[in-house]
Parts: C-alpha cells; sequence; structure tokens
C-alpha cells in the first residue's frame, strides 16, 4: 500500500511540474518558450514568427461547443505554434497585451491570418469583443 502512495505521489508531482512548466514568455526582445522537455527554454526573436492566427473557434461536434466563439491568438515558429491567449500582464485592463503585441507584430510586417467567423459566439463583454475585433482587422503589412 505505501508503494502506490509514493507512486501516486511521485506521479502528481510530474503531472505539476508538466502544468507549470509549459509557459512562454514575452519581453520586448524576445519570446521563450519553456516546456516540461525542454526547462531551459527556447529563445526566438520577433523575426523568427513566420505567421500568426488569430480569430474565433468554431465547431460542429456537439462536444466540442464548450470551446466555441473563444478566441485564440496563435504564433507560428519553425515547429513550434504558440497559443497567446491565456496570458498575465501588468495591466488591468484584460486582453489589452494582446493589442499592444499585436501593433509590434504588424509594425514589423508578419503576415496574419484573421476571421471573425464565429465571433456570435463569444460570450464575453462586449469590449472585450471589440478589441478581439480591432486584433483581427489589424493587418499593416510593410
Amino acid at each position: 500500500m505505501k508503494k502506490h502512495k509514493i507512486a501516486f505521489a511521485l506521479l502528481n508531482l510530474i503531472i505539476l511540474y508538466m502544468c507549470l512548466t509549459n509557459i512562454t514568455v514575452i519581453t520586448e526582445e524576445k519570446i521563450t518558450d519553456y516546456s516540461f522537455y525542454n526547462p531551459r527554454g527556447t529563445v526566438y526573436q520577433f523575426s523568427d514568427i513566420e505567421k500568426i492566427e488569430t480569430g474565433f473557434k468554431g465547431s460542429t461536434l456537439k462536444f466540442f461547443k464548450r470551446h466555441q466563439g473563444d478566441f485564440y491568438y496563435t504564433i507560428s515558429f519553425d515547429n513550434k505554434k504558440v497559443d497567446l491567449y491565456q496570458s498575465v500582464s501588468e495591466y488591468e485592463d484584460t486582453y489589452y497585451e494582446l493589442e499592444l503585441l499585436d501593433e509590434i507584430l504588424m509594425d514589423k510586417g508578419i503576415p496574419k491570418d484573421s476571421s471573425t467567423d464565429n465571433i456570435q459566439y463569444n460570450d464575453l463583454a462586449k469590449r472585450y469583443v471589440n478589441r478581439f475585433e480591432r486584433i483581427i482587422k489589424n493587418k499593416k503589412q510593410r
């Protein structure tokens, strides 16, 4: 019985470690992606971003309707995609950091695929939906 408790505790620690180490940190100079398999992180420059995809999730399957209308903001590198929707920042106004980041990335001429499809399923406050729309429609290219 004691072996099972130790194994259970160890498994829980591993799962907790995996959850806590899957983090992406964005600063003014770089993007660092930490993961379970790479605890030191992979450093990317903004110039390494190949494209941005943003919009609202949609689903025709009943099982996935729970996430229908959720906003997504995904940046793609060589072999890696990072979703920045769930972010933590110094700004009190939620999602403002995504709007600022999008301005910076668009000024750098990074290609963006975006769509307002499924916007009607987003049930957040109108001010956030408006912010998401501004992000989606911002396509300044050099």
